[in-house]
């Protein structure tokens, strides 16, 4: 961010104030209009592609640790003694949002888990393979069944 003593200035012309506007690739750079981002531009470019790139990775890394511990909450809940089908759609929905948080369970144990639940349902597994349909593949790899 272009800053005098802390204080948010333009910078292409360097004039300060309220209305200054942030690139919104890199979120550092402060411009007081299009033109003074159009003049700066030239000198910003490459910082501001390295910038947004770090942001971009930063979002992904984020996503992904949101995501584990999404999954990571689910297995739990399929281990305890809470486990009944509302709580567990419910926990399979926040898993879903993202896509880390599919790809992830894909790789989990959410099948051993809940099949060694002594609560758990049919409506439960049928819950699971609806929503992980390849996870039951990764369950009868492991699984001593086959």
């Amino acid at each position: 961010m272009s800053t005098v003593d802390d204080i948010a200035v333009c910078a292409a012309c360097g004039e300060g104030g309220d209305g200054l506007k942030t690139c919104t690739a890199c979120k550092t750079a402060k411009y007081c209009n299009a033109t003074c981002q159009k003049v700066h531009r030239p000198q910003h470019k490459k910082e501001c592609k390295k910038r947004a790139a770090e942001l971009k990775r930063e979002k992904e890394e984020e996503e992904r640790r949101t995501a584990a511990a999404k999954v990571k909450a689910l297995e739990k809940y399929c281990q305890s003694n809470e486990l009944s089908l509302d709580g567990l759609r419910g926990k399979i929905d926040a898993v879903l949002l993202t896509e880390q948080g599919s790809m992830a369970a894909q790789r989990s144990w959410l099948f051993h888990n809940a099949c060694w639940n002594e609560r758990v349902t049919f409506e439960i597994i049928e819950a699971l393979i609806e929503a992980f349909p390849r996870q039951v593949l990764v369950a009868l790899d492991a699984s001593d069944f086959t």
